[in-house]
């Protein structure tokens, strides 16, 4: 058995999940199939003013791609990490400055990051440059739950407590807003698998 790794995320923004090129099936073989051990461990911390210890930085967010083979993790102050479980490495994708509410990875590398912001918008993010590439004025709330179409149409849906919002990224405009839900709120949204229908929970 090998102990799990441990990552650190104020000293190496970008490399590998595993040591010695292992992939995460290697790690779970060689910890003999055990669930009830950690695999992975991240953390992040800034630098004190003065003497003090380290403040420990909160990740507010994390979610799985469609395929569960690569995953992204969002701190309390607007950075986004991607880590590829399958090719081992994780980086840095963007510093955004502003705290997330909701998070969706595209298995589509060309779509990117999704990402609904505390200023009430949702903007798009490259994978691999970190670029914004897309940004709409979504809800009067703030946007708690952003999902892509699983058919990699490039299209997505946002959820406020209010309303969900079906978009289109290259008009930037809504396709369909689907609305009725204001007395008793909107907990989330979410596609079926085949993209066939989205599923609305509410409060």
């Amino acid at each position: 058995m090998i102990p799990s790794q441990e990552i650190d995320l104020s000293i190496a923004q970008t490399g590998l999940l595993w040591s010695g090129g292992k992939s995460e099936r290697d790690v779970a073989r060689l910890h003999g199939g055990a669930t009830k051990l950690p695999l992975l461990t991240i953390r992040q911390s800034r630098p004190a003013s003065g003497y003090g210890r380290n403040h420990i930085v909160r990740f507010t967010h994390v979610t799985f791609d469609s395929d569960g083979t690569s995953f992204i993790l969002a701190n309390q102050l607007g950075s986004f990490f991607v880590f590829n479980c399958s090719k081992n490495k994780y980086h840095l994708a963007y510093r955004s400055g502003l705290a997330c509410t909701a998070l969706a990875l595209s298995t589509n590398r060309t779509h990117g990051i999704l990402v609904g912001h505390v200023d009430k918008s949702v903007r798009q993010y490259s994978q691999d440059t970190g670029g914004e590439s897309a940004k709409v004025e979504a809800h009067a709330a703030c946007t708690h739950t952003v999902a892509w179409d699983p058919n990699n149409t490039g299209d997505f849906l946002s959820a406020a407590a209010d309303e969900v919002i079906l978009w289109r990224p290259q008009s930037k405009q809504p396709r369909r807003v689907l609305q009725g839900a204001k007395g008793v709120g909107v907990q989330k949204a979410l596609y079926t698998p085949d993209g066939s229908m989205i599923l609305t929970c509410f409060r």
